[in-house]
């Protein structure tokens, strides 16, 4: 868990729940759709085709197919990728100290689609493992959150060593309904299509990647359980929207199997697709609250000096939303299938995004 470990926790002290369980709507609906034709032996892929080939420079992964093996295993229902990121920053000038550092985040993702495999219908088994190597140069930076997103997860300071941060099953019961448990993290929430992502592929600077009302009562990682459902759009009759509402263990620490089940957290979140102007964007609603006896947000400029934590007040509630726009999109994209969904492959284009947030009054340093 995130509250009470020195000065890794003031990094760690704002993440944000549920975006990844989502990005799984699509794909169980998928795999449902063809629950209802019959039976058959999955072709093998040809040579040449699919997302793992083209250039280097142009496919997702940067060693492609593996001679056709990564596209049939997922025609088999299982995906799977190593992702690493890696950072050089530098104070030029200011701060607390001219330092400059490498680091790097790695990521190792699988998906098992059970329906695809051959087990059960309409399921899906999601696993992430997380290792960081190197420095960072937060501290020489001097700045409350640091610089850098990726140094701050899952724990702040541990390089080299690796973490299971998440192992959940969602089963959807229908198109529009299903429910997901085990261990999830919430870093991917409150995302849009310009700002988000964990740090990896749009901004890095925390401020962008999550909104710091969340501070007080979403941790990292949660050990539960939850529900997605589906709901009509009131703004786009032809797409659904979806609530997702969950609840967890807030005390886990990355490197635990279970957390010791005094303190809950409990979050939703509402995402609904816009067309304005015939342009694809979405708007995000959110809420989160934590039972935990939590550190009072005043004490953050001595925390970022010393590292020492201090309790205050018990529960916090949060209330925040964010949105994105497209003002223009390059011809010749897939409007229509992407845009609207947080979640979904980012279109080329332009826009706007926007955070707003409400927490309690002890969230914000000044308010003492």
């Amino acid at each position: 868990m995130r509250f009470g470990r020195g000065p890794r926790d003031a990094g760690r002290l704002a993440a944000a729940l549920l975006g990844p369980l989502l990005c799984a709507v699509s794909t169980a609906s998928s795999a449902q759709d063809t629950a209802a034709e019959e039976e058959a032996t999955t072709p093998e892929p040809e040579l040449g085709a699919g997302p793992f080939w083209g250039p280097p420079w142009g496919r997702p992964p940067l060693l492609g197919d593996w001679g056709g093996f990564r596209a049939a295993q997922a025609n088999r229902g299982l995906t799977f990728g190593l992702d690493v990121t890696n950072t050089y920053q530098a104070v030029v000038d200011g701060g607390l100290d001219e330092d400059d550092q490498n680091f790097g985040a790695v990521y190792f993702e699988t998906v098992l689609d059970t329906e695809k495999a051959g087990l059960w219908e309409s399921g899906l088994i999601e696993a992430r493992l997380e290792a960081t190597y190197g420095n960072d140069v937060n501290a020489a930076v001097g700045d409350l959150l640091g610089t850098n997103s990726l140094t701050l997860f899952p724990e702040a300071g541990q390089t080299g060593e690796v973490f299971v941060t998440k192992l959940m099953l969602t089963q959807f019961l229908s198109e529009t309904f299903a429910v997901f448990a085990g261990r999830y993290d919430g870093l991917d929430s409150d995302v849009n299509h310009f700002a988000g992502s964990r740090g990896k592929n749009e901004f890095l600077n925390p401020r962008h990647v999550w909104n710091a009302v969340t501070a007080r009562t979403a941790p990292y990682l949660l050990n539960g359980g939850g529900v997605i459902v589906g709901t009509p759009n009131p703004f786009l009759e032809e797409r659904p929207a979806f609530l997702v509402a969950g609840f967890g263990d807030t005390e886990v620490e990355p490197d635990e199997a279970m957390g010791d089940g005094d303190d809950w957290s409990f979050w939703a979140e509402y995402t609904m697709g816009t067309g304005f102007g015939g342009r694809p964007g979405s708007l995000l609603l959110g809420a989160s609250h934590n039972t935990l006896d939590v550190v009072d947000l005043a004490d953050l400029p001595r925390i970022a000096t010393t590292g020492q934590l201090r309790r205050g007040e018990s529960d916090s509630t949060a209330f925040y939303a964010n949105f994105h726009h497209y003002l223009h999109v390059e011809p010749g994209q897939d409007t229509q299938s992407f845009g609207y969904d947080p979640n979904t492959p980012l279109l080329r284009g332009f826009g706007l995004f926007g955070r707003f947030g409400v927490g309690d009054e002890d969230d914000n340093p000044r308010c003492t």
